[in-house]
């Protein structure tokens, strides 16, 4: 590892969410243009960057390692937990069968599903697919078939 990451671990989380934020894009480029598939390289740099951000092999995440708290909680939140990459978490979990590394924070949705009687984790995948719908939709027209908690999506 390059020593001015070591050092400085927010310029090394920082260019982890950068990275993973920008093969995002790709691989929603890749279902608008009808060129998605689970074996693409986007997807493969996609679980071992998110892997490399929130739970890498024998070593602690650059985000832990950042001085400020606040500031780490946050970089977590918007890397893992925020509406965009919980839908990739979900369209590779649905569609390819991968469940991308990091622990996703399912209480913001528990009064949501409290109302509705399911659980926090299964209102956040009702989000996910609503805001995915139209790339659930295409993912279906070239053949994937998406599942969802168990049953087809449906709109």
């Amino acid at each position: 590892m390059d020593k001015t990451l070591i050092e400085y671990p927010k310029v090394d989380a920082i260019s982890q969410f950068v990275a993973l934020f920008e093969i995002s894009n790709v691989i929603h480029g890749e279902i608008y243009s009808r060129e998605f598939d689970c074996n693409n390289q986007s997807i493969k740099n996609y679980i071992k960057l998110r892997k490399e951000f929130a739970e890498p092999d024998n070593q602690i995440p650059a985000y832990s390692r950042m001085k400020n708290r606040e500031q780490r909680e946050r970089l977590y939140r918007i890397t893992i937990d925020a509406a965009y990459p919980r839908s990739i978490r979900y369209l590779l979990k649905y569609c390819c069968g991968v469940i991308p590394a990091g622990k996703v924070d399912f209480s913001y949705f528990e009064s949501w599903a409290k109302r509705k009687g399911i659980s926090a984790e299964e209102e956040s995948e009702n989000a996910s697919r609503a805001n995915f719908i139209d790339e659930i939709t295409i993912l279906q027209e070239i053949g994937y078939t998406c599942r969802c908690s168990g049953v087809e999506c449906k709109e």
